[in-house]
């Protein structure tokens, strides 16, 4: 992958990466590939999880030879090592992120992935400019206000207490085949304040989540800032609620929920809604979790080429 930037009017630097953009020996922009499988000029665009794009690098190897991919870094990631101002961790400012790389790369229509709370992102961007869009692929689609917020229950800017939090994650991260030895430590690690003591379920689970893919998740925990920027992110847009949007897209929409899913479990409102937009394709796949994509990377990426294939009107 091609790693690039793009500079905000802000200041602000998103990072995004690129896949499959590159003109063939020769330099003359012939690839007679394309003139074959007309999917090779497609472009998707993967609105990234808030984690880390390492997340979806399985879709990124999936896709090779297939189509060209756009994937962002929001803004957790940044270089200065900062907590994030309330401004940048709110959905309009991820919607900006993504129409500044799209407008650097001069793409006018793409098809976008994403996943889990990634899907606000995408539909709040579909909301501002539906153009863009050819279609629309989610995986565990989290678009509805939450009814939980972390901000209640951690002061973002104390140090101290996210230098805690960032204990109780690495210990997930070492001691990744101890659950309940991470449980206790946790709990010793917390005890001694009440905000955290309440905000240590809270903890676990994402640890608990996390350190089966420790190698995913590691981008995130290097620093107690990165680990209040990435809950304060959850929270910015934790708030918002795009089911209007859910309900006025016009472009295919496939969506794949796991029948294991723990973090968003199948349920008939959510069901209900994408059964009433008849451009959605809602897959419910039977014992696959809300880490499908890397549960078993090879068959989820041959169904998000299938949704892109049929969007194209082209047939395998």
């Amino acid at each position: 992958m091609e790693r690039h930037h793009v500079i905000l009017q802000n200041d602000k630097k998103v990072v995004y990466y690129k896949q499959g953009f590159l003109d063939p020996p020769g330099g003359d922009g012939a690839d007679p590939l394309r003139e074959e499988d007309p999917l090779l000029r497609e472009i998707l665009v993967v609105a990234s999880p808030f984690p880390t794009i390492q997340f979806c690098l399985p879709l990124f190897e999936g896709l090779v030879g297939t189509c060209r991919v756009i994937g962002i870094e929001y803004n957790a990631h940044n270089d200065d090592g900062r907590i994030l101002s309330d401004e940048e961790c709110l959905l309009p400012a991820y919607a900006d992120s993504l129409h500044a790389v799209l407008e650097r790369e001069n793409i006018g229509k793409a098809h976008f992935f994403c996943w889990c709370q990634g899907a606000k992102v995408v539909l709040a961007y579909y909301d501002r400019h539906p153009e863009k869009f050819k279609s629309i692929v989610g995986i565990a689609v989290d678009y509805r206000k939450a009814d939980w917020t972390y901000a209640s229950k951690l002061a973002y800017d104390d140090v101290d207490k996210a230098k805690k939090i960032l204990a109780v994650l690495r210990a997930a991260g070492n001691h990744f085949l101890a659950r309940q030895f991470l449980k206790v430590r946790s709990k010793q690690m917390t005890r001694k304040d009440p905000q955290l003591s309440e905000f240590r379920n809270l903890i676990f689970d994402v640890a608990a989540n996390g350190v089966r893919y420790a190698h995913i998740f590691k981008p995130i925990i290097q620093s107690p800032e990165m680990v209040a920027n990435y809950f304060k992110m959850s929270d910015g847009v934790a708030g918002d609620d795009l089911t209007d949007a859910v309900r006025r897209v016009e472009v295919p929409f496939t969506i794949l929920h796991g029948s294991e899913d723990r973090i968003l479990p199948l349920n008939e409102r959510d069901a209900d809604l994408f059964r009433s937009n008849e451009r959605i394709d809602y897959r419910v796949l039977q014992g696959r979790t809300h880490f499908m994509l890397l549960d078993e990377p090879g068959e989820t990426v041959a169904m998000i080429v299938e949704a892109v294939r049929s969007a194209c009107g082209l047939v395998r």
